[in-house]
C-alpha cells in the first residue's frame, strides 16, 4: 500500500522530523518584508504608543496614587499636581483617567516632548506644498459629484461634507501621526488655509472652463469671490476644532481624542450645506445666473 503524496500524520510535521524543515517561501517573503519596516521604525517610538500610561485608568478597584510632578487637566489646563489619580479637576470637575509615566517609564507625550524640536523650514513648506497638491484631484473630483437624478443630494449634502473634510486631510494627518512635527498653531493653520484656496481655485477653473463654459461676468466674479471666502470660513472654522486637539495635546499629558474636533467640523459642513441650499434654491426659483 503507497503513503499518500500528502500524508496528513503528525509524525510529519517539522518539529517532529528528523530532516530539517523546509521554509515556506511566502514566510520568507514576509519576514524580509517585516525586517524592512522594522528597519524603518524607531523603536523608542513603538514602544513610547503602546505604554500603558497612555491608556486610561479605568479598572475598577485600581488604587490611586499621588500625583507628584505636573500633570494638567486635558479639558482646562489645570496643573493636578499634589492630587490623587481619580479625583475630580478643582477647577472644571473632570476626573482625569490617565495617570502621568513614572521616572525612566516610557510615554508617547515624553517621547513627543524629546522629539518635538522645532520643525525646519523646510519641512514646513513641504507640509504646505503637499497639502496643496492632494487638493487638485480631489477637487476636480468634487465639482463633478453632481447628477442628474441626485442633484439635490449630492449638490446640498454630499459635496459640503467631501469638499470640507478633504480639507483638513492633511492637517488631520499632522496631529494624528506626526503630532512633534507641528511647529505652532500658525503650522495647521497654513496647511489647511492653502487646501482650501487651492481647492476652491480648482473648482472654480472645472466650473468655468468645463461645466459651465461661457458663463456671464457675474457668475465668474461671484465664484471667485463669494464662493472662495464660503471655502476659507468653512475651512478657518473646522481648523479651530483641530487647533484645540493640538493644544489639548501640548497643554495636557496623554493621546487626546482626534474626534473631539468633529463638532466643529460639523459647524463648517453645516454652514456649507446652508449655502448649497440657498443657491439650489434660487436657481430653482429663477433667481440665479
Amino acid at each position: 500500500m503507497t503513503r499518500p503524496e500528502h500524508d496528513p500524520s503528525i509524525e510529519h510535521e517539522p518539529h517532529l522530523s528528523d530532516l530539517p524543515a523546509k521554509p515556506d517561501a511566502s514566510e520568507s517573503k514576509a519576514a524580509r518584508k517585516l525586517e524592512k519596516e522594522l528597519a524603518r521604525v524607531d523603536p523608542d517610538e513603538e514602544r513610547a504608543k503602546h505604554s500603558v500610561f497612555d491608556e486610561p485608568a479605568v479598572l475598577p478597584g485600581r488604587t490611586p496614587v499621588a500625583i507628584d510632578r505636573d500633570w494638567t487637566c486635558r479639558n482646562c489646563g489645570y496643573n493636578l499636581r499634589g492630587l490623587m489619580t481619580g479625583h475630580p479637576c478643582p477647577e472644571c470637575g473632570l476626573i482625569e483617567r490617565y495617570e502621568p509615566p513614572r521616572e525612566g517609564e516610557a510615554s508617547y507625550v515624553k517621547w513627543v516632548d524629546r522629539h518635538a524640536a522645532r520643525p525646519s523650514i523646510l519641512g514646513i513648506c513641504m507640509s504646505v506644498v503637499a497639502a496643496g497638491a492632494i487638493m487638485v484631484p480631489v477637487a476636480f473630483v468634487c465639482s463633478f459629484l453632481l447628477t442628474e437624478k441626485l442633484l439635490i443630494f449630492m449638490f446640498c449634502l454630499v459635496g459640503p461634507a467631501v469638499s470640507e473634510i478633504a480639507k483638513l486631510l492633511v492637517g488631520l494627518f499632522l496631529i494624528e501621526r506626526r503630532r512633534h512635527r507641528v511647529a505652532s498653531v500658525g503650522h495647521i493653520y497654513s496647511v489647511t488655509i492653502t487646501s482650501a484656496l487651492v481647492f476652491a481655485v480648482v473648482q472654480n477653473l472645472v466650473n468655468l472652463l468645463l461645466i459651465h463654459r461661457n458663463s456671464p461676468m457675474e457668475l465668474v466674479a461671484y465664484r471667485w469671490t463669494v464662493a472662495t471666502c464660503l471655502h476659507l470660513l468653512c475651512t478657518l472654522v473646522a481648523t479651530r476644532g483641530l487647533v484645540r486637539v493640538w493644544e489639548k495635546r501640548n497643554v495636557g499629558g496623554g493621546a487626546s481624542v482626534i474626534s473631539s474636533a468633529n463638532p466643529a467640523i460639523a459647524v463648517a459642513i453645516a454652514l456649507h450645506v446652508t449655502y448649497n441650499i440657498v443657491v439650489y434654491v434660487r436657481g430653482y426659483f429663477g433667481y440665479g445666473f
